[in-house]
Order: C-alpha cells, then sequence, then structure tokens
C-alpha cells in the first residue's frame, strides 16, 4: 500500500494517521501540492491533494482540485471529492469505515479544526512541528504515528513531546512582532490586508493573515517564501462575515484551496495585489505590510 498525503499541515498529516490506523506498514509519501501535481510515482490514494499523475483513488475536499477534474474528465467513481467536507481526513475516515474508531474520531476532529481555522494553543503548536519537518517525511510520519496512537493526546509521544517543546520556544521569538504588528491595524479599523512577510520563517509568516481574519479583519494575505520551490506565495484567509472567495482570487494565480483559505504560488506581489483590488470594494484601503523583526 503506498498513499500520498499533504505534507504541509495537520489535515494532512490526520490523514496519513488515519491510513496508519488501517494499514500499519502503509509506506506514506509526505508532498507539497507542487510535487503532487508533478510525480509520476504511482500511488494507491492521494489525500488531501490534487489527484496525482498515477494515483488510484483520490480522496480530497478541495473544491478547485474537484472543478478540475471534472474539467480534465479525470474524476473516477472510486474518488471521494467533497467541497463541503470540513476536512480531508474526514472523507478518509468513511472511505476507510473507521468512524466507529474512537482514536480515528479524535484524529478527525483535530482536523476540522485545524483546517477550518478554529486553531487552539496545543493544535497550533502541532501545526508549527509539521511546518518545521515539512521536507522531513521520516519526522512526519512520526508524527502520524504519535496521532494514530494516542489520538488527541498525541503529547504523551516523548519523541512528539520533544519537538512540541522546541516549537513553542521558536514561536517566541516571532509572536511579538507579529501581534504588535495586528494590533495597529486593527486598532485603526483596517478591513484588507496583505502582510509582506518574506524576512521571516514560513511556518510563522500564514498566521499574520490568519489572525488578522480572526481578530477583527476581513481578508488578511501573507506573502512568503515556499520552503519547496523557493518562489513567493500566498496565503489567504477571509474572516467568516466576509463575503470574499479567497480560492475566486487565487484560481486567477494557478492556486487554489477554500472559500475562506487559499493559497498561490505568484511571480510577484504587483500581480496579487491587482487580483485583491478586483475583489475588493471600490475605494476600500487596502493595508500594505512589511513584517520586520527587531
Amino acid at each position: 500500500m503506498k498513499i500520498a498525503v499533504h505534507s504541509e499541515d495537520i489535515d494532512g498529516i490526520s490523514c496519513a494517521a488515519l491510513f496508519l490506523l488501517k494499514y500499519p506498514n502503509a509506506e506514506i509519501k509526505f508532498l507539497s501540492v507542487y510535487e503532487a501535481e508533478n510525480t509520476d510515482e504511482e500511488f494507491d490514494f492521494a489525500a488531501d491533494l490534487p489527484k496525482t499523475k498515477n494515483s488510484k483513488i483520490n480522496i480530497d475536499h478541495h473544491e478547485t482540485n474537484y472543478v478540475k477534474l471534472v474539467k480534465e474528465g479525470r474524476l473516477s467513481e472510486k474518488d471521494l471529492i467533497d467541497p463541503s467536507a470540513p476536512s480531508a481526513a474526514l472523507l478518509v475516515m468513511k472511505y476507510l469505515n473507521l468512524e466507529s474508531n474512537k482514536i480515528a474520531q479524535e484524529i478527525v476532529d483535530i482536523a476540522n479544526k485545524a483546517d477550518t481555522g478554529k486553531f487552539d494553543a496545543k493544535t497550533r503548536l502541532l501545526d508549527k512541528v509539521i511546518k518545521l519537518n515539512i521536507d522531513n517525511n521520516e519526522a512526519l510520519r512520526k508524527i502520524a504515528e504519535a496521532l494514530a496512537k494516542f489520538g488527541k493526546n498525541y503529547e504523551k509521544d516523548p519523541w512528539l513531546a520533544t519537538q512540541l517543546r522546541a516549537a513553542k520556544e521558536i514561536m517566541q521569538r516571532y509572536e511579538s512582532v507579529i501581534n504588535r504588528t495586528l494590533r495597529q491595524l486593527l486598532s485603526k479599523k483596517v478591513k484588507y490586508a496583505i502582510f509582506d512577510a518574506t524576512s521571516i520563517p514560513f511556518f510563522m509568516a500564514k498566521d499574520l493573515a490568519q489572525l488578522f481574519a480572526r481578530k477583527g479583519g476581513c481578508l488578511g494575505v501573507s506573502v512568503y517564501i515556499d520552503p519547496v520551490t523557493k518562489s513567493l506565495r500566498c496565503s489567504i484567509r477571509v474572516s467568516d462575515s466576509c463575503n470574499i472567495k479567497a480560492n475566486k482570487i487565487t484560481e486567477k494565480l494557478g492556486g487554489g484551496g477554500h472559500e475562506k483559505a487559499s493559497g498561490a504560488l505568484i511571480k510577484n506581489i504587483s500581480e496579487l495585489i491587482e487580483q485583491i483590488i478586483e475583489h475588493v470594494e471600490p475605494n476600500e484601503f487596502i493595508a500594505y505590510v512589511k513584517v520586520r523583526v527587531d
């Protein structure tokens, strides 16, 4: 059994954990979206990713992937793609008939909350550990194995507990500048903001857009250096009260995702700004903030 899952977030790693509950000896490859779109490897399953060229079954919840597969005639009866699902992990649990498994339920609950932006301090820290190990297949499997063994009590795994403590120390180096930046914008009632976060680590950059949208902004965009391609990437987050659809912006840039959370590789910030302007009400102010660490 050979499986590809998304390497960059909790949902992808949760999918891996669920597969390990069903197939403990499965070979799992952790791929970025870019890698999934360009690999020629054969997989039995590809989850929380675009359908790879040579995967038998695709399990996913991204609307852009669904639309693309229909358009290309690549959506098969074996695939399970539901854009209304809060996470790909929920679909994997259903596909593998693990609904009655308590650990599986806990894993899916974590994935649902993370992929809908409802992070608590604990899951946010787990997300950072995943991103710190984004190019380390062995470490990502260890995280998935800890989830598969302990469910919501994954910090009981000694190795993962050490990783969580280390990630917390790293996060603290950047949180003050992030919180200060957000306070300044939100105190001025800014609704739309683009954060040039190319000078801080990518695993902290997304927090700017996410926290801005959650704490009172309408649309937040983080621009950072993609760890895989080393190119510019944008991450867009939209608040529940805002009617802008993030994936409609990123589709124009060659990316995709969800209505409230989406991303894309970009050539430059200018093309991103052009797309943002098209989706914002005329005469609305869009703040452009270059984030620097003191």
